[in-house]
């Protein structure tokens, strides 16, 4: 039951994410105005109004998972898995209010907006932390040294996703910190690559493998996706492009975490 009700949430919370980016690109953050969490229309958005009716959705997106991941912490709270699920509750509360700062704000403050990304991608991670703590995998005395790989994998794939939305948020048109994002890439997809290979090679549970597999071809497609990123730049198709590059890097994140996440210490 628990397993089913983080499944909801973490599909939504990509789904989320991803809407996010392409609430930003497409110039609709502030479809609703400074109210918060309303419209300045009411409950409903002007259905007239496009800009109005993304930013809404991204907002009911977000109570959505809110209600999702506060659900499956009352069913997490007399098991073992209360610390993490509290952890989890905390970041998205700490998230929430990122995002009404952020609308207060008018949308002036980059670094809030970067903030409130970044913020979303730990929340993110806990969820796949807490998913993984409640799944019976299979370990042999190599799942501990192949976490470690995993463990790299995290700490190069956020770097990335910090580094790109620095790029879009903080530093526009820095050349230095758009190559700085490409190089992190190719090492995402290298270290992806070899995580995937160490995974079926030291016979991990299928999950694994499968999770490892899906991080290191979506590395590819990223590669490519990001190359369509640079060159729609200030063109109409900029905001599809820079929402699915966003939402591959938020599931490519969540599975290297999933395996970092495995309890391979206490099944060995």
């Amino acid at each position: 039951m628990i397993q089913r009700n983080l499944k909801i949430t973490i599909y939504a919370t990509i789904f989320l994410i991803a809407l996010g980016a392409y609430t930003t690109a497409s110039g609709s953050g502030m479809g609703c105005a400074d109210v918060y969490p309303l419209c300045d229309s009411g409950w409903l958005p002007n259905f007239d109004n496009p800009e109005q009716v993304t930013e809404w959705l991204h907002r009911l997106g977000a109570a959505i998972v809110g209600l999702c991941a506060f659900f499956a912490f009352f069913k997490s709270f007399k098991t073992p898995f209360r610390k993490i699920a509290m952890t989890s509750c905390l970041i998205l509360l700490f998230q929430g209010a990122l995002g009404a700062f952020t609308v207060k704000t008018e949308l002036q403050e980059p670094w809030l907006i970067f903030a409130h990304l970044f913020t979303s991608m730990l929340f993110l991670g806990s969820l796949a932390a807490w998913y993984t703590a409640t799944e019976n995998l299979e370990f042999n005395e190599d799942t501990l040294a192949f976490t470690r790989i995993s463990k790299i994998c995290c700490i190069f794939t956020m770097l990335q996703i910090a580094i790109g939305a620095m790029h879009v948020h903080l530093f526009k048109g820095s050349a230095h910190v758009l190559i700085t994002h490409i190089v992190l890439g190719f090492l995402v997809t290298g270290f992806s690559m070899s995580s995937m290979a160490r995974a079926k090679r030291t016979k991990q549970d299928q999950k694994i493998i499968k999770r490892s597999s899906w991080a290191a071809y979506l590395s590819v497609l990223q590669i490519l996706l990001g190359a369509g990123v640079f060159l729609s730049m200030a063109a109409p198709s900029y905001p599809p492009y820079i929402t699915l590059h966003l939402m591959i890097a938020a599931i490519i994140w969540f599975m290297h975490v999933s395996n970092f996440f495995t309890k391979a210490e206490e099944s060995i």
